[in-house]
Formats: C-alpha cells, sequence, structure tokens
C-alpha cells in the first residue's frame, strides 16, 4: 500500500495531471493500492473511493483473464 498525503495529491495533479492520472490508473492494475492520509477535510471519503477504484480494477482484470481463457479453449471449435 502507497501512503500519499492529500495535499501531494492535489499538486501532483494540478502540475502533472497528464503524467500522473495515466500512470495512477495503470498501477492499479498492477495491484497497487493506495492511501491518503493528512488533517486534510475528506481523507476517508477519499480511500474509500480508492479502495473502490482498486477493487474495480482487480475485477477488470479478473473478467479479463476469464474470458481470455474461455476464448483460447474454443479456437478449434469454431
Amino acid at each position: 500500500m502507497f501512503v500519499v498525503p492529500v495535499t501531494v495529491l492535489v499538486i501532483l495533479i494540478v502540475f502533472f495531471f497528464w503524467v500522473v492520472v495515466p500512470l495512477f490508473i495503470l498501477s492499479l492494475f498492477f495491484g497497487f493500492r493506495y492511501r491518503f492520509v493528512g488533517a486534510e477535510m475528506g481523507t476517508e471519503q477519499v480511500n474509500k473511493v480508492m479502495d473502490g477504484a482498486s477493487d474495480t480494477a482487480e475485477d477488470i482484470k479478473k473478467n479479463f483473464t476469464n474470458n481470455n481463457n474461455n476464448n483460447n479453449g474454443n479456437n478449434g471449435n469454431q
């Protein structure tokens, strides 16, 4: 799990949006999980959203893997 202060996240997104967001999304598919800490308001809500995003990425990976395995098994039957 990678822990980042919310302030750092906001600064990175403001100045490096087109680099941070794609890398962030890609990292979710490689099993990274993020937790944001700090005295800022709303960190619990942000962490709930991040947990949901991580779970969604895992579900997409599982569905893709299952569909890919099913398609490979049917290649000779079509």
